[in-house]
This record gives structure tokens, sequence and C-alpha cells, in this order.
């Protein structure tokens, strides 16, 4: 196994349990919650299943038609993020974590950007994708380590956090939708960025991608709802307080 798809697999290990962790919280603030917690761990796993077998059958590197079957799936797992986001499962890991929690999460992109950089190093995937490159993507994420260490909750400061992550991931989007063997493409250098079309990089923009666009907008609708509404931090009702007496 290359040094890339070892760092790969550990990365998706720490989202993973970074996801447990949550959907733990949300059952110990409310224990009704139960149902929503297993439905996101199956979420989880058939995310991890389905993309591996994409990966597998070689469907996503076929390029000869315009968007490429790659293009669908990329377009499909932002539309998986916004359904997680704004799904009931959403709005209740809105709640009940705090920002500290929502922005640390985002820190797991700063050993992907380490595997990136080795995908380079080896051969696999195209130097733009890498902080070596044109992709920024390290410095939200090392802010997001440092909010998480520092424990603050200021509120400017994740605003300003989540607009710049925002536009990290839209740049590294483009790159990499420009990087594929199609007739938009910009970067003419070899290789191309087929690597993310092969298990287990594959697992790089259907896991990883995903779950960052997912906490980006978990973060973007707690900062509006507390705009209009400010809430109690951490404070979901609790199952007891819903019961008539």
């Amino acid at each position: 196994m290359s040094n890339s798809a070892l760092l790969l697999f550990i990365t998706l290990v720490l989202v993973a349990v970074m996801w447990l962790l949550a959907l733990r919280r949300i059952v110990v603030v409310d224990g009704a919650n139960k149902g929503l917690a297993i439905s996101g761990a199956l979420t989880m796993v058939a995310l991890f299943v389905v993309d591996s077998a994409l990966g597998m059958s070689g469907v996503l590197g076929r390029f000869e038609r315009v968007p490429p079957n790659v293009a669908f799936f990329m377009f499909a797992h932002f539309a998986l993020a916004a359904g997680i986001a704004f799904s009931r499962l959403g709005t209740t890991l809105m709640q009940a974590l705090s920002y500290r929690a929502l922005v640390g999460f985002q820190a797991f992109r700063i050993p992907t950007e380490v595997m990136i950089a080795l995908g380079v190093a080896e051969g696999i995937a195209p130097p733009q994708l890498s902080f070596h490159g044109y992709n920024m993507d390290l410095v939200p994420a090392v802010l997001a380590a440092l909010l998480f260490l520092s424990g603050r909750e200021n509120r400017k400061l994740v605003l300003a956090w989540n607009g710049l992550g925002w536009i990290t991931l839209g740049n590294i989007f483009f790159i990499a939708m420009t990087s594929f063997p199609v007739p938009f493409r910009v970067f003419m250098n070899e290789p191309t960025n087929i690597w993310v079309t092969r298990f287990p990089y594959v697992l790089l923009p259907g896991v990883l991608v995903t779950s960052a666009v997912t906490g980006h907008l978990l973060v973007t609708r707690k900062l509006r709802a507390e705009t209009r509404a400010p809430v109690t931090p951490h404070a979901l009702p609790s199952s007891a307080a819903r019961q008539p007496s």
C-alpha cells in the first residue's frame, strides 16, 4: 500500500470517529434522537460502500461523454451534503454541537492535504491539486485546528473562517474539474485528475469533500439561525420537556 493510500485510510477513520462522536452527542443531549443517530451512522456506511464500488467499477473513469460521469458523481455528493445538512439530522447536529466542535471537525483536512501532496510525490496526482500548487485548503484546515485548541467561541471568527473555507472549497472544486481529461480542461500538465475516479482515492471527493461541505453548511445554518434568533449554545429540548405533563 502506498503512503498516500495509507494516510487516506487513516483520515477516513478519523472522520468516521468524529462523525460517530457527533451522533453520540445528540443521543446524550436527547435520548429520543437515537433513531436519528442510527440513520446517520448507516448513511456514512452506505457512502463508503457505494463510493468504493463506483471506484472499483471503473465507471467514473469514462471521459468520452460531456459532462463526464465523475461530474455527476461530484454534484450528487454536493446534493447529499445539502440533504444531510438541511435534514432533521442536520438541524439536530447544528443545535447540539458548539461552534468549537463544528469548526474543529474540519481539522481532518490537514492530513487530507498531506495525503494529496504524497499523491503528487508518487506521480498519481496533479501538482495543482496540492498546497504546492493552487490548493489553499490547508489554510482553513490549520485555522480550524487552532480555533478548536483555543477553546474560543467567537462568532465573528467563526463567520470569517467559514467564508474562507467556502472560498477554498470552491477553488479546489474548479481546479479538480478542470484537471480532468475533458474538452474544458484548463490544466494541461500530466498526470490528469483521474486518480480520484479510482479506489481508494475516489473516497477523497466521495467521503472527505462531502464531509467538509456538510460541515460548512452546518456552520452556515447555525450562524444564520443565531442571527435571526439567538439561542443558548449546545441546547436541545429534552424528550422529557416535550412530553405533556
